[in-house]
């Protein structure tokens, strides 16, 4: 159990590091990110920001 919730962190980190250097996160969508506890959205969101124009195409995979 411990292993998953070091897992999910270290993707929903990742998510936010590479979301913030590529469009910048308000603190309340960060705040969100971090609320996400589906370890496939989180891998979903990962791809999505891949060939993302627009950060609401990464949000959306994540169900805002």
């Amino acid at each position: 159990m411990a292993f998953l919730s070091k897992k999910l962190r270290e993707k929903q980190k990742a998510l936010v590091e590479l979301l913030n250097s590529k469009f910048c996160l308000t603190p309340q969508e960060e705040e969100k990110i971090f609320s996400v506890n589906d370890e496939a959205k989180l891998d979903a969101a990962l791809e999505a920001l891949i060939d993302a124009k627009l950060k609401s195409e990464v949000l959306k995979v994540l169900e805002f």
